[in-house]
């Protein structure tokens, strides 16, 4: 499953963005990627809530990847040392998720 977030991922937006994670996201899903090309103000807040949801996704022998993860973002989870799986952005419609579903995503920011 493929889920576009745009606008602020910051502090504030992250408890809506988790309600509207959990509406959108059937229980049944064995994958998901989380398209942030368009997310904006990424910060440590929204990777920690990214870490909790790649765990909770884990329990249930789900996994959560991301596409289109920019320069500075990817920083931020190689300073935290985030396992989290993802793409970086590239421009062009859709290129990072293109990159994601077919198996290109990486674990190491540097």
């Amino acid at each position: 499953m493929i889920v576009e977030v745009s606008g602020p991922l910051h502090y504030a937006a992250i408890a809506s963005m988790e309600r509207r994670f959990a509406e959108v996201v059937p229980a049944s899903a064995a994958r998901v990627i989380l398209d942030v090309t368009h997310a904006q103000e990424m910060r440590y807040a929204a990777l920690q809530w990214l870490e909790r949801l790649a765990a909770e996704l884990h329990a249930r022998d789900a996994e959560l990847e991301l596409a289109g993860v920019d320069a500075r973002f990817a920083v931020l989870m190689a300073r935290a040392r985030s396992e989290l799986s993802f793409t970086r952005f590239e421009p062009g419609p859709g290129r990072a998720v293109h990159r994601a579903l077919h198996g290109e995503a990486s674990r190491s920011p540097c």
